[in-house]
């Protein structure tokens, strides 16, 4: 019965949280048309990013809680018996949610990671992996002119498709 009301509980929060964020959506959106902002491109980026945030927020919502809220819902109906793992998802997978909404929420981590993702890009030596990359297809091309040159040589030349068709 704990597992029922449990799963209950959980299935209204995440009914809650899913109906909050899209009233969330809806009232951004009309309250850009209202003050004539729909067609600014800053009021449509920040808009579009914090819809964005909010679908992630719901959709790892979804994965955590809604896994665990379907095998109460098994678990409470008999079809299988979790009660070995209860525990150990409620420990483990649970949790995962907490930590990881602190950084969907908070802009700063993202603008963050963006930021180290940028400077990572700007230090790389591209002009190296660029001669590597060169010095590699060279070495390819060069092995199919040495194939080529070998087979002219002993005479293996590649026949025709008719050649190759009368001889079968």
């Amino acid at each position: 019965a704990v597992v029922s009301t449990q799963s209950t509980g959980n299935l209204v929060c995440f009914v809650f949280i899913l109906l909050s964020a899209t009233i969330i959506c809806v009232k951004t959106r009309r309250s850009a048309e209202r003050t004539g902002q729909k067609r600014n491109k800053a009021t449509r980026k920040r808009n579009r990013d914090l819809e964005m945030r909010i679908v992630v927020i719901v959709a790892t919502d979804f994965i955590c809680w809604v896994p665990f809220i379907i095998i109460c819902f098994l678990h409470n109906q008999e079809v299988v018996d979790v009660s070995g793992w209860y525990h150990a998802i409620a420990l483990i997978i649970l949790p995962l949610n907490s930590l990881i909404n602190p950084l969907i929420y908070d802009k700063t981590i993202t603008s963050f990671c963006q930021n180290k993702a940028k400077k990572i890009a700007e230090n790389v030596d591209w002009s190296a992996i660029e001669a590597i990359r060169d010095r590699v297809n060279s070495n390819t091309r060069s092995s199919k002119a040495f194939s080529r040159q070998s087979s002219n040589l002993t005479g293996d030349s590649p026949k025709s498709k008719n050649q190759a068709d009368s001889n079968c």
